[in-house]
């Protein structure tokens, strides 16, 4: 509602009003863009005996799971916090402010069988939720008010069904999908939901697929040979999205020393265009 002068001009007051106003804008925009640009890999030593299952982020930290130790770490790297969880603790998403982890317990000592864990995000426990439906979980994550659930039913050996449990917000049982895509390993490994999509990574051998996309009620979309998720993906966090989807995907790092084997993991940043996934830099 600008008011003009006679001549038809804004007058130099209110031009100088709007001026101030795009400065602002733009200014408050930067530190968002200098974040979007930020796409360095993230990389974590090896120094766990357990090689990464799964991992989940937000714009402060990464928090990982290595199979019986939780690690969380900034996007430099730097491991913030190192905390030990009972083997075999498999993918995780984070959900409200919590992670929950796809519990296949195994630890001598321990009530054993298949669980959700849920933890803060120090890792400090706030919760165990039994799920007898999947004994054996691995992949997790959260859809349009449900929690996707891969099962490891199969093992090493080479196999065309893999079953995903879908549960509602309190781990109420839903239904169960057959995912078929052809052969692979240990079942689904790592789930990603987001942009009302389900994003899966399997073990392949050969790889045919190292990430699949399907729709909200699990039906195959699409799959990409490369890059692998076997070992974790998952949205990128908020301060590194953009107007299409954006993914964190993990690839093993590992070394031998003393003999004993060390993992750990590099975590780069692609987009998909519609059409393949590209790696972001």
């Amino acid at each position: 509602n600008a008011h003009y002068s006679s001549n038809g001009r804004v007058p130099m007051s209110t031009r100088r009003q709007l001026t101030r106003v795009v400065l602002l804008a733009f200014l408050a925009l930067m530190p968002l863009a200098a974040q979007d640009s930020n796409f360095k890999p993230i990389r974590i030593p090896p120094k766990y005996r357990g090689h990464l299952q799964g991992f989940c982020v937000d714009d402060n930290a990464i928090y990982m799971s290595f199979t019986s130790m939780m690690v969380k770490a900034d996007y430099d790297g730097n491991i913030l916090l190192e905390k030990p969880i009972e083997s075999h603790a498999g993918d995780i998403c984070l959900h409200e402010g919590k992670i929950y982890i796809a519990h296949s317990v195994r630890a001598k000592g321990a009530e054993t069988g298949g669980f959700v864990t849920i933890l803060d995000t120090d890792f400090n426990q706030q919760k165990r939720i039994p799920l007898p439906q999947t004994p054996q979980p691995d992949g997790i994550g959260f859809l349009n008010g449900a929690f996707f659930i891969g099962n490891d039913e199969f093992g090493k050996e080479p196999h065309p069904t893999n079953y995903i449990h879908q549960y509602d917000e309190n781990f109420i049982f839903q239904k169960s999908h057959t995912v078929e895509i052809g052969n692979a390993h240990y079942g689904v490994q790592t789930i990603a939901g987001f942009n009302n999509e389900l994003w899966m990574g399997f073990y392949m051998n050969p790889r045919k697929y190292g990430i699949c996309r399907f729709d909200a009620n699990v039906a195959f979309l699409e799959g990409f040979a490369s890059p692998g998720a076997s070992e974790g993906l998952c949205e990128a966090p908020p301060g590194r999205r953009g107007p299409n989807p954006r993914l964190l995907v993990s690839s093993n790092v590992k070394e031998t020393k003393d003999g004993v084997r060390l993992f750990g993991t590099l975590l780069r940043f692609f987009e998909f265009d519609g059409v393949k996934l590209n790696l972001l830099k």
